[in-house]
């Protein structure tokens, strides 16, 4: 973003551009002319440009774009009224007419209009019916043209060529002879080098290379240690996707993903048939072969088999009461629990050394019951210490009162600004009863300036809330030594759910070395199970600020 001031401006407005594809972002034609034509607007009309979002390579038929989403946050919570959003055309922001009259309804409530540079329509109810009329145009265009390049595409698919997209693993993309739109027509070839991996897969899954089969986890393992990756490490999911195409027996399934996505998206009639009859069969190319059809359908067999839902764990590994706290302090991954000796050993393990390689983490197997018992222990000594839980209380106390204060004080400050924008439109209104002005175009604009900036001010208004502070005596209403000596005694049952709920309420986060161990917690975490224990109830686990270790080395590691 950009921050741009035009002299003598009067009224601050924010840029948005968009393309809807990587290839014209690349090209860089269609931005900069978006934003020149903008800017130039806006400076004929002394407008101030404040900020220019930009998204590149994103469709309008939705709201799923970055820059968008943060523009509408930072115009609908901005403390300066934006008078408003300036596109160069509509279609630039939205191609869905539902959303664009959402959109709009917001955007009037803090006072903001959506302004085209190309489309000249004012603010009145006429006018914003002819928006409404562009955004069911810019929709319709918009699937007809989604209508065409599909069947462009499948056609093309027809005729046996490669439409685009990262190739599948095993295969890169050739030139034909066929001259296309933007080039030569390309086909799917085999990659030498990633095709022999491919038949390694296949072979150490079943047991072909090496004294038996292995798991994919083990396969990926192996291919990690030879550094046979494209780009990335192999991972279990990386594996599954190999051994489950098939496009490694020869044919290559276009429109697999489309059929799915309509599948669940299509309107159908009260029978259950679909509204749009458009073809949406998947078309088979034809590519080279990698892996026989015969020995694909025999692992499939094979996955299916020891598919975690047909065969039965050797071990249920229960929730710990340390389930989800627990972070790799290296590479910063979850910790999870593995089981040794048939289930008779636990360990936290970092779930990128058991997902990926041994060799991708430095984090060493952790024994979970000494662990939990160690974790217990510190807890209990410090920071279920009666001078620590009364520090922690009065902490609290002081910063809800200070937030409180805070926040009041802006309430106060926007009520009197609408008060006084309100004073204002009643004298003024007084006025043209009693024929003192006349209203022209002038006034006329002043009066809807005030009106959408009292609309602003009220919506704020309404959307701020004041927190109620707590009361200044809380720590003292709470009796410290008898809510610590419930919690050691919730604690001495760690199986127990209370246990877990509690132990998730008081710790945010274990950080796991190699020789030493960081906990931290939230303060609000301590004092809502403080009040819990008041009220004899074991709340949900709620999400906090403000850690209990405020000195950071108080607690030992």
């Amino acid at each position: 973003m950009q921050n741009r001031k035009a002299s003598n401006a009067t009224s601050p407005v924010v840029l948005y551009a968009r393309v809807s594809t990587e290839r014209q972002a690349i090209k860089d034609l269609s931005i900069p002319d978006q934003l020149k034509r903008m800017r130039a607007y806006c400076e004929a009309r002394e407008f101030i440009v404040s900020d220019e979002y930009i998204d590149e390579g994103r469709t309008a038929t939705d709201d799923n774009r970055p820059a968008f989403q943060e523009m509408i946050h930072n115009v609908m919570n901005s403390k300066e009224k934006i008078h408003a959003i300036v596109v160069h055309s509509f279609s630039r922001a939205f191609r869905n007419v539902t959303d664009l009259a959402l959109y709009l309804r917001s955007l009037s409530q803090v006072g903001t209009r959506l302004i085209s540079v190309t489309q000249d329509v004012d603010d009145s109810p006429i006018g914003r019916f002819v928006t409404l009329f562009y955004g069911l145009v810019d929709e319709m265009n918009s699937a007809e043209n989604s209508k065409h390049v599909k069947r462009a595409l499948r056609e093309n698919a027809l005729r046996g060529f490669f439409n685009g997209s990262r190739p599948p693993y095993g295969y890169k993309t050739a030139e034909t002879k066929v001259i296309g739109r933007t080039g030569y027509r390309k086909i799917l070839v085999l990659d030498e080098d990633e095709t022999a991996i491919v038949r390694e897969i296949f072979d150490l899954y079943e047991g072909v290379r090496g004294p038996a089969a292995m798991g994919m986890k083990k396969i990926a393992e192996c291919l990690n240690a030879k550094c046979l990756c494209r780009g990335q490490l192999w991972r279990v999911q990386k594996i599954q996707k190999v051994l489950s195409d098939p496009v490694y027996t020869g044919v290559f399934e276009f429109g697999a993903r489309w059929k799915l996505h309509n599948r669940d998206t299509t309107p159908r009639d009260s029978d259950g048939i679909a509204l749009d009859q458009d073809d949406d069969s998947v078309v088979s190319v034809p590519v080279p072969v990698i892996i026989e059809k015969e020995r694909f359908q025999r692992v499939e067999g094979t996955r299916a088999a020891r598919a975690p839902r047909n065969t039965p764990p050797l071990h249920v590994t229960p929730r710990t009461l340390l389930t989800g706290l627990c972070h790799c302090g290296y590479c910063q991954s979850s910790m999870q629990i593995v089981t040794g000796k048939s289930g008779h050993y636990r360990y936290l393990k970092c779930s990128r050394r058991h997902m990926i390689s041994g060799s991708i983490c430095s984090s060493p197997n952790v024994p979970y019951d000494r662990f939990e018992k160690m974790i217990l222990r510190t807890v209990v000594e410090h920071v279920l210490t009666e001078c620590r839980l009364k520090t922690i209380l009065d902490d609290c106390c002081t910063h809800a009162d200070r937030l409180a204060n805070d926040q009041g004080t802006e309430h106060r400050q926007i009520a009197d600004a609408k008060a006084k924008v309100e004073r204002k439109l009643t004298n003024l209104y007084r006025l043209i009863e009693d024929e003192k002005v006349r209203i022209d175009g002038s006034l006329g604009g002043r009066i809807q300036s005030w009106q959408d900036e009292l609309k602003g001010l009220t919506v704020k208004l309404n959307s701020l809330k004041v927190p109620v502070a707590l009361p200044a005596n809380i720590a003292n209403n709470i009796d410290v030594r008898t809510f610590r000596a419930a919690a050691i005694a919730l604690l001495e049952s760690p199986g127990s759910e209370d246990a877990r709920a509690f132990m998730h309420l008081v710790v945010g986060e274990i950080r796991v070395y190699a020789d030493e161990v960081s906990v931290s917690g939230p303060n609000l975490g301590v004092l809502e199970a403080a009040l819990a224990h008041t009220r004899a109830a074991i709340p949900t686990v709620p999400s906090f600020m403000s850690n209990w270790r405020r000195e950071g080395d108080s607690n030992p590691r």
